[in-house]
């Protein structure tokens, strides 16, 4: 990690003021943001603001951008400091952390945080839906980012090389002593029982709310969500928005892949009853 001198410091200082947070750990397109918002939506305890003409992404800290793997900038320890500054109960997202935390060995602060006042809540989702969420993903992406065109075109080893990296990150986190284990599909279908396990875990009193009515609002277009994003304080949706694609074509396994995945990740599939 490329350190700054005194952010250390800067971080004991901000989380002076924090009294309990919630990591919310999970693989790319696996239903962090749909987990974001069911929290704030139904535990306002967790429910930062942000300023005016801030981004959705002030209502919560993506923990990765300090973290060694992606060494982190002045821009990012800024950000992370003024959220924790603002947060008494805040919301962290991560999709590359490893339980011990070991990324933030620079920043014992952090560590101790997330030990110590963190509740973590890790969700899953059903490979075979991850697959073509995170291929129309990258492949959106990389008209801003270029770079990301080498993961794109590699579609003969897309699919084997992301189960496995599926299969790794779930098999590590999905056995975290002490962590809520949720799956995306059980969140959309039974949100009385998602909010009821979200309640004990965060010691937080059951919604008022039941049923569909639990479940975060989605912006019906892209320029609703963009502009509730900038102009409200607290918008109940941080990034649940109509998805768009650069392509019309649908991402389609073939059985041959669909065996390979399997293959990969069959025991962890049939450990979390999706097959």
């Amino acid at each position: 990690m490329h350190t700054t001198a005194g952010f250390n410091e800067q971080l004991k200082d901000a989380i002076r003021g924090v009294e309990k947070g919630v990591l919310i750990s999970t693989f790319m397109r696996s239903g962090t943001h749909l987990t974001i918002d069911f929290i704030r939506k139904n535990f306002p305890t967790f429910r930062t603001s942000k300023r005016v003409f801030q981004n959705s992404t002030h209502l919560y800290f993506v923990l990765d951008t300090v973290s060694d793997y992606w060494g982190g900038n002045e821009q990012h320890r800024r950000s992370c400091i003024d959220f924790l500054e603002r947060s008494k109960f805040p919301i962290f997202k991560a999709h590359f952390l490893q339980p011990s935390f070991d990324h933030f060995d620079d920043y014992p602060a952090m560590q101790n945080l997330l030990m110590e006042r963190c509740k973590t809540v890790y969700v899953t989702r059903n490979l075979f839906k991850v697959l073509p969420s995170l291929w129309t993903f990258f492949e959106t992406a990389k008209l801003k980012n270029p770079s990301m065109g080498d993961i794109v075109e590699s579609r003969d080893k897309f699919a084997t090389e992301y189960a496995k990296k599926w299969t790794e990150h779930v098999d590590t986190w999905s056995k975290v002593e002490g962590a809520l284990l949720l799956r995306f599909e059980d969140i959309v279908a039974d949100p009385n029982s998602t909010a009821a396990k979200l309640a004990s875990h965060l010691g937080e009193p059951l919604p008022s709310n039941s049923g569909k009515g639990l479940l975060p609002p989605k912006n019906s277009s892209t320029f609703l969500h963009r502009v509730i994003n900038y102009v409200h304080p607290n918008p109940l949706s941080s990034e649940i928005r109509p998805s768009r694609t650069a392509s019309k074509v649908p991402f389609l396994l073939s059985e041959t892949e669909k065996k390979s995945c399997l293959e990969i990740a069959g025991a962890t599939l049939e450990r979390l009853n999706y097959r």
